[in-house]
């Protein structure tokens, strides 16, 4: 709110306005938002602690909800003892990694962003589908 001001900004519950070009959203409201109508998920310091089945949830969420990207900053140097985001992002399928490196605020942390790619069918067969990206 103080990058963007207070009126840009909508909190979970507030009535929604036209200025609000944010609003931040708790993963318990995840399920009764429409599809594709979310343009960046961001999750930090919370997935690798999370259960299995939470996880895979919370990305099959973030493919269907989102419209756009998905920010992670997470740890991995507990990663014998957690999973780690990128394996959740490959199982879900259906996202692109823009980049990932080193995060370089916290030791032991990366930064990843993906981009959702929608797989759409271009056109069918009897015997076969073509599948492309629609982005």
């Amino acid at each position: 709110m103080k990058s963007v001001g207070q009126k840009s900004v909508g909190l979970s519950g507030e009535p929604a306005a036209s200025e609000r070009k944010i609003r931040l959203i708790p993963y318990w409201e995840l399920d009764d938002i429409p599809s594709k109508s979310i343009s960046l998920f961001i999750n930090t310091d919370s997935m690798p602690e999370i259960d299995n089945d939470i996880a895979e949830h919370y990305m099959e969420l973030i493919k269907d909800k989102g419209s756009n990207a998905f920010l992670s900053i997470n740890q991995e140097t507990q990663a014998h003892n957690h999973w780690v985001v990128q394996e959740w992002v490959e199982k879900a399928e259906g996202f692109r990694r823009v980049y990932r490196f080193p995060y370089w605020m916290l030791r032991g942390y990366v930064e990843e962003l993906y981009q959702i790619a929608d797989i759409t069918p271009v056109s069918t067969r009897s015997d076969r589908r073509w599948w492309k990206y629609a982005r």
